[in-house]
């Protein structure tokens, strides 16, 4: 059995409280290590902070085009970052 706990960072490229918060609350209490960015977030503050975070996935709320920005900048970066997943625009969608 292995100690070691997934970190994550969950971030919103918009303004939308509501799915960032239910998705970090949902994956905390799955057991994993959330960095909570926030909202209002660029693609670039994103993707520098999963880099200094060591994270191995981020979840992201926003436009799909900010998932995609976030994705380019993280390979150009050679990130370990393993995948960006969108987060549904509200709980439960």
């Amino acid at each position: 059995m292995s100690d070691v706990v997934r970190r994550v960072l969950v971030a919103s490229t918009g303004e939308d409280v509501v799915p960032v918060l239910a998705t970090a609350r949902r994956l905390r209490d799955d057991g994993l290590e959330v960095v909570y960015l926030g909202t209002g977030a660029t693609a670039e503050q994103v993707a520098h902070a999963a880099v200094a975070e060591d994270v191995v996935e981020v979840h992201l709320a926003g436009p799909a085009a900010g998932a995609a920005r976030v994705e380019a900048l993280l390979a150009s970066l050679q990130a370990a970052v393993a995948h960006v997943t969108p987060v549904a625009d509200r709980p439960g969608d």
